[in-house]
């Protein structure tokens, strides 16, 4: 615990200096070399890590396609793997490719990178790229998908998310309900559609296995996301109040206010649900920084230092979680470990 909370300090106190000093843009990312090196370097460490350490051995071992996961992110495993023979560091690979393009994304979208400073990465970061590997770099594909979007290349975005299907399938309704909020037209909803119903019928059988899975999986307590269900209502709420924004992005809020209710209450009941309640967090701070970003709207100062008090309680949640875990499975977040260091 004590390496993440070093690295985390650092991170909010250049983060702190960087808005103060008007300079995020150039101060984000010597405050995230900690956490990117907490990431990189880590060795079994990530609830899901074995599990996938034990898929990528399967992979390298079959060298071929085993259908476990979605065929593009078995492509990259597989290719990384004829040249690296350790899982350890393929993981560390697709790793530094998610951080690569949630930069990319977060960069390019934003003038000054407040969602992704104070939105995504205390929150995100260490998840994405040390636990759910495959939602992290298809999460970061759309990401870098919605800068092209609000550039007017919407044939390149819609590549970029049909390749973060073929790496995560949940990426799909990440994007889906991303253009259904950012530009509300029938045209983009029946594209959109056209693209669910192709992933549907690539991923049909796929598909139905995760459905059975998570029906399987019950929520452990009738406050299950209360966590990101309470980040959603402040983040909302903090937006909500501006006037600026509330006249660019008044239907956006409320329908993402809803989403976030809605896959709240799914959550009492359904694993499956706690899934998608990080979609819609991780959805609230793209949606909104792009239409900030269209209509040219800088977050104010009362918005920036409620984000950043925000930001300070996402990453208790996230360190609350992984104390939680401490010591469980074959490779919890605690202890951490480097990858040249027994487990």
């Amino acid at each position: 615990m004590t390496l993440y909370l070093f690295a985390l300090t650092f991170y909010f106190i250049i983060v702190g200096i960087g808005i103060y000093a008007k300079n995020l843009r150039g101060l984000l990312i010597v405050a995230s070399i900690p956490l990117v090196g907490i990431s990189l370097l880590k060795g079994m460490v990530g609830v899901d890590t074995a599990f996938y350490h034990q898929s990528i051995d399967l992979i390298r071992a079959q060298d071929s396609l085993i259908q476990r996961f979605e065929p593009l992110f078995e492509g990259i495993v597989l290719f990384f793997s004829r040249l690296i023979d350790s899982p350890t560091l393929v993981l560390g690979i697709i790793a530094g490719l998610t951080t690569l393009l949630l930069f990319i994304g977060g960069y390019g979208v934003e003038r000054q990178p407040y969602f992704l400073a104070l939105g995504v990465i205390p929150y995100f970061y260490l998840d994405m790229t040390m636990n759910g590997i495959r939602y992290g770099l298809a999460f970061s594909m759309v990401l870098c998908a919605a800068l092209f979007f609000i550039r007017g290349s919407k044939i390149i975005f819609y590549l970029l998310v049909i390749a973060a299907a073929f790496v995560q399938l949940t990426s799909i309704l990440l994007a889906i309900m991303f253009i259904s909020f950012v530009d509300p037209r029938w045209r983009t909803l029946i594209f959109g559609t056209l693209g669910a119903v192709l992933v549907s019928f690539f991923f049909g059988e796929y598909i139905s296995l995760k459905i059975e899975d998570n029906q399987t999986l019950i929520s452990e307590s009738r406050l299950s996301g209360l966590a990101p269900f309470l980040l959603s209502g402040l983040i909302l709420s903090a937006f909500w109040f501006d006037l600026s924004v509330r006249l660019v992005a008044r239907y956006q809020m409320m329908l993402l206010a809803t989403s976030s209710i809605l896959f709240f209450i799914v959550a009492q009941f359904f694993y499956a649900g706690l899934r998608l309640q990080s979609l819609n967090l991780f959805l609230i701070y793209l949606v909104l920084a792009c239409i900030l970003s269209i209509n040219k709207i800088q977050p104010g100062k009362r918005i920036i230092v409620t984000l950043f008090m925000i930001s300070l309680l996402s990453a208790g949640f996230r360190l609350r979680n992984f104390h939680n875990d401490a010591g469980i499975g074959d490779s919890p977040f605690i202890p951490y470990h480097f990858y040249w260091e027994s487990p």
